[in-house]
């Protein structure tokens, strides 16, 4: 099986093939992710994980999804996660002009949990949206935009 850990840092999953923009412990690949198409053949990998990666990048949001679709091996799934822009916590925060906690000036894109499923379900993943809170997680399949503390999602390549 191969997997694709795209942004590693320090952290790669293990077993992994391990991508960062720089050389870190365990990092295999050293490229640029804003760069498309990525150093990967079509349908030559079973699985991406991704956390806290997208909102640093500055390709367009659908430009990584797709190139994740098209590296993926039909059935290969997308593990997807970043902060959510638009929880209700960060919003009161910023109404009242307060510092929003998972927020650093290296973040150049704000994502919400219905734009990620929108744009992936129009590229042709089969997605499922992971809760991410603990005492909100009821309330995260009907609110998702405004409960969820962070936006995470399994996305299955269709065949």
């Amino acid at each position: 099986m191969k997997i694709l850990d795209l942004g590693c840092g320090t952290n790669k999953i293990k077993d992994s093939i391990g991508v960062d923009y720089k050389k870190f412990e365990g990092v295999d690949i050293v490229y640029d992710l804003n760069e498309v198409p990525y150093p990967f053949e079509d349908n030559s990998i079973d699985e991406i994980y991704t956390s806290h990666l997208l909102e640093h990048l500055q390709i367009h949001t659908i430009g990584f999804f797709n190139e994740c679709y098209r590296i993926l091996k039909p059935m290969g799934v997308l593990h997807f996660s970043c902060p959510n822009a638009y929880f209700f916590r960060n919003r009161l925060l910023f109404l009242f002009g307060k510092q929003i906690p998972s927020y650093h000036p290296f973040h150049i894109k704000f994502l919400k949990p219905s734009y990620v499923y929108n744009l992936l379900t129009h590229i042709g993943f089969s997605v499922v949206f992971l809760p991410s809170s603990g005492r909100l997680k009821p309330f995260e399949k009907i609110w998702r935009n405004m409960v969820a503390c962070e936006v995470k999602f399994e996305a299955r390549k269709r065949p």
